[in-house]
């Protein structure tokens, strides 16, 4: 039982060969990727930096509204 793709297709394998890098371009073995921050991380981040933004400004806002409410009563 044979389905698509499993014959052999025929070609010039020493012309595929010698035009690698022509096909898939080179490969850059010296790559340096110690510097880079993943974008996972750095979005992260930024989120971490909003919430705590958010928090800030809602523990502040409650503050107020304490000491609002603390002035009315007196």
């Amino acid at each position: 039982m044979s389905g698509k793709g499993d014959k052999y297709r025929t070609g010039d394998n020493h012309k595929f060969n010698d035009n690698w890098d022509r096909i898939f371009g080179k490969t850059e073995d010296n790559v340096d990727t110690s510097d880079v921050e993943p974008f996972h991380i750095k979005n992260a981040r930024e989120l971490k930096m909003q919430d705590l933004e958010f928090e800030e400004k809602r523990k502040e806002e409650q503050r107020k509204r304490l000491e609002d409410m603390l002035n009315d009563e007196s």
